[in-house]
């Protein structure tokens, strides 16, 4: 063992004297290469030490609720409760868009509620014939177009 310590360290590179001892070579002093801007928006915010704290707020003071038991302490993911109650939180949630179906069109004064989309869509297009538009139609229009006839009129 003590051999093969010393056939690794045995060609080893001993220490030179200073800077100041080192020989003089006749070459200009080296500059430091320019500067080159990155390209991208540049990073706003310094690197923060490891013991500094981060940008986040922290959660303290705010107390977890479990929307499935109703208890503080953790949320509905970690909730171990075997039982849950009925009457716990239940989250708020929109309501769905609805279709064409409760869409109010207005032709000539007369309103109707609650109409089928083909008839909309007749409407709307006895509307654009009626008065000879010739103007630029919107997309849906044009889809509109092509699936519904003129002449037929819906039930």
């Amino acid at each position: 063992m003590r051999e093969d310590y010393k056939i690794c360290y045995d060609n080893n590179v001993s220490p030179i004297n200073g800077m100041d001892m080192w020989p003089n070579v006749g070459v200009e002093e080296m500059l430091s290469p320019q500067y080159k801007k990155g390209l991208g928006r540049t990073k706003k915010l310094r690197f923060r030490e490891h013991d500094e704290s981060g940008s986040r707020m922290k959660r303290s003071g705010v107390a977890y609720r479990c929307t499935l038991c109703d208890k503080f302490g953790h949320n509905s993911r970690k909730c171990q409760s075997k039982v849950h109650d009925p009457n716990a939180l239940k989250r708020k949630r929109k309501t769905p868009r609805t279709k064409a179906s409760s869409i109010v069109v207005e032709t000539a004064g007369v309103s109707k509620t609650n109409t089928s989309e083909s008839t909309i869509t007749y409407l709307m297009l006895q509307k654009l014939s009626s008065h000879n538009l010739k103007c630029a139609i919107p997309s849906l229009m044009l889809y509109k177009l092509s699936r519904h006839k003129l002449k037929k009129k819906p039930k």
